[in-house]
């Protein structure tokens, strides 16, 4: 019976959050970068990758301007007020 010899798994690479549409830029440069290098990263899975990327953008964008018209209307409120 021949041995195998197991291959060395790597630690999961490490992911920091990603909370405004600055990291995603950040991220989606990092994806096409390791793609072009070919980095252990297939251009068919950083494309899976932007693409939640871009969802996260998505999501990032109407956050903040859910958070400003809220704003808006509060201070439209007071305003009424006085």
């Amino acid at each position: 019976m021949s041995e195998r010899k197991a291959k060395p798994t790597l630690p999961p690479p490490r992911v920091g959050r990603i909370t405004s549409v600055k990291g995603v830029r950040k991220e989606l440069v990092r994806l096409y970068t390791d793609a072009r290098r070919g980095d252990g990263l297939s251009p068919g899975n950083a494309a899976k990758l932007a693409y939640v990327l871009q969802a996260c953008q998505k999501v990032i964008e109407v956050e903040s301007i859910e958070a400003r018209l809220r704003e808006l209307e509060s201070k439209l409120q007071e305003a009424k007020r006085v």
